[in-house]
């Protein structure tokens, strides 16, 4: 375990979406890459890789933080839902409180 000098997160949700469904949906968007990670399916996979050994990491440095990984492939209308399903209690008791 580690100690950690700052404020554990109350959530952290992840989208998770594989490399090719994610380089796929920019295409048929027809946007343009913004950043480098964008510019290849390859760097579309490596990025995901690192956001799942983030992820990993997350879990290990706070064992006690809500983490919730949601099936990116599913249409935005019931990401977004699930979203505001795991999050809104969050805010609700925030703003209970004051």
């Amino acid at each position: 375990m580690y100690e950690i000098g700052f404020i554990s997160p109350d959530l952290i949700i992840m989208i998770d979406t594989p490399a090719e469904i994610c380089y796929l949906r920019k295409k048929e968007r027809k946007m343009k890459p913004t950043e480098s990670f964008e510019q290849s399916i390859k760097e579309f996979k490596k990025t995901e890789k690192g956001y799942k050994k983030a992820i990993n990491s997350a879990k290990e440095l706070f064992p006690n933080t809500n983490i919730k990984i949601i099936d990116g492939n599913q249409p935005i209308e019931e990401i977004s839902d699930k979203i505001w399903e795991i999050s809104f209690p969050l805010f609700d008791s925030f703003f209970k409180k004051k």
